[in-house]
């Protein structure tokens, strides 16, 4: 059974990259949230071992998640 992690990231670019490298070469079952809000929504409906947040983000920012 692989690790979950909840990665939210505002930026299509940076949460794409971050998540494809976290799956293919970490193995991890990758949890993907675009603002802090659905990170923390995510997070209470996986219970994930680990949770990567951007800090700028719109709706709930990093610190506020």
């Amino acid at each position: 059974m692989s690790k979950k992690i909840v990665v939210a990231d505002d930026e299509p670019d940076v949460l794409f990259m971050t998540a494809f490298s976290l799956r293919t070469v970490g193995g991890f079952e990758v949890i993907e949230a675009r603002n802090g809000l659905e990170a923390v929504e995510k997070a209470q409906q996986v219970l994930p071992d680990l949770i990567v947040l951007d800090i700028k983000m719109p709706r709930m920012n990093g610190y506020e998640a």
